[in-house]
């Protein structure tokens, strides 16, 4: 039991279970060919010196299948999954609870910078299930905590940086909570993230902004009470304001 001390933690995991097997990598059934075979010899003689030798083999190669040997290894990926699975459960306390696991564990882009057509799937169904799990504790939270709905919705900008939808909320949510002043920063954030691929916010995002902001400007007005007259505006007005003399 001694080897279990020695747990690997890997982030963003290239390879599930599932994804792992010889024929989806595009290896030969017989072996895996030379280079990932050079790659795993690599990473064996990097953890035996960083374990002194008590790591253990983290790669599973029985069944002609490539997994991490979860005895050994964690990974967030696998969390994710498992989190998944439990938000299923009909019982309100624990599916929260596991929508908040989906939340933790996701770290952005699954896989991030590698390009193979085979992950393409995996990471976007991820990255959806992340944005539905905000959704839902967003709706949530909404009526009784709109400050943590705010704090979850702009933690969902960082998983899908490029959907209006969830910025058009966030400055509901600014005009609900009265920070007006975030409104533009908002905007301008989306704009900014935008113009990285070539895009421009839609005509309803700016036309919701302004109508904000608009609104905001006129309630402002509306409280402001009148000035009060000067020293100087009611020596102006002369006898206007003087009573009239008593009679008899």
């Amino acid at each position: 039991m001694q080897r279990a001390q020695h747990r690997v933690h890997v982030r963003r995991p290239a390879i599930s279970k599932q994804q792992g097997s010889a024929s989806r990598l595009g290896l030969a059934t017989a072996r895996p060919t030379n280079a990932l075979n050079t790659a795993l010899s690599r990473l064996r003689a990097t953890l035996a010196r960083a374990t002194h030798d008590d790591a253990g083999d983290i790669v599973d190669t029985s069944n002609r299948h490539l997994r991490l040997n979860a005895d050994l290894v964690e990974v967030d990926y696998h969390h994710f999954t498992q989190a998944e699975h439990a938000s299923r459960d009909r019982d309100t306390t624990h599916r929260l609870a596991a929508l908040r696991e989906i939340v933790d564990a996701y770290r952005g882009e699954l896989g991030e910078g590698i390009d193979s057509e085979w992950i393409h799937t995996v990471r976007h169904a991820a990255q959806r299930t992340a944005i539905n799990a905000i959704s839902e504790l967003a709706r949530h939270h909404v009526a009784d905590d709109p400050r943590h709905t705010l704090e979850l919705l702009e933690t969902a900008t960082s998983f899908d940086p490029y959907n209006e939808h969830l910025y058009r909320d966030i400055m509901r949510l600014q005009d609900r909570l009265g920070t007006h002043d975030g409104i533009p920063r908002t905007l301008a954030l989306l704009e900014a993230r935008l113009r990285d691929i070539d895009c421009e916010p839609a005509p309803e995002t700016r036309a919701l902004a302004a109508a904000l902001q608009h609104r905001h400007a006129q309630q402002v007005a509306r409280s402001v009470p009148p000035p009060s007259p000067t020293e100087a505006d009611t020596r102006d007005m002369g006898p206007l304001h003087r009573a009239a003399p008593q009679s008899g």
